[in-house]
């Protein structure tokens, strides 16, 4: 089990690649050693599920615009995205005003302490 005192990464142990998945199947001898190692492993099994949810999605949507445009077509249609977000992205920064700008965003809690903690 991790320790719920540990501070710094390195004292949650050692963390090493894992394959979840094999051949569309979650093997579940990764998923249950990885949930012995981590805090509320009752929740974050809803994160795991979630996230293969995603992905298995984002693979039948990819593979239906390849199968009705043809890769070639999609390979484009990526780039073209590419350069039309940034085209507008340097559009939208070249409109904010010359000027110093600042901002810091907030962890609400380390686990440690109960203040809100600058995200540098």
């Amino acid at each position: 089990m991790v320790s719920i005192h540990a501070t710094e990464i390195q004292q949650e142990g050692c963390a090493s690649a894992v394959k979840l998945m094999h051949r569309g199947e979650i093997q579940q001898d990764v998923v249950d050693i990885i949930l012995n190692n981590i805090r509320v492993p009752d929740e974050r099994i809803g994160d795991i599920r979630a996230q293969i949810g995603a992905l298995k999605t984002g693979e039948k949507r990819l593979t239906a615009l390849l199968d009705r445009y043809g890769a070639e077509i999609v390979k484009a249609a990526i780039e073209e995205l590419k350069v039309r977000s940034e085209q507008h992205m340097r559009e939208v920064i070249t409109a904010v005003p010359n000027g110093i700008y600042s901002f810091t965003a907030y962890v609400d809690s380390d686990g440690v302490k109960t203040n809100r903690l600058p995200l540098l």
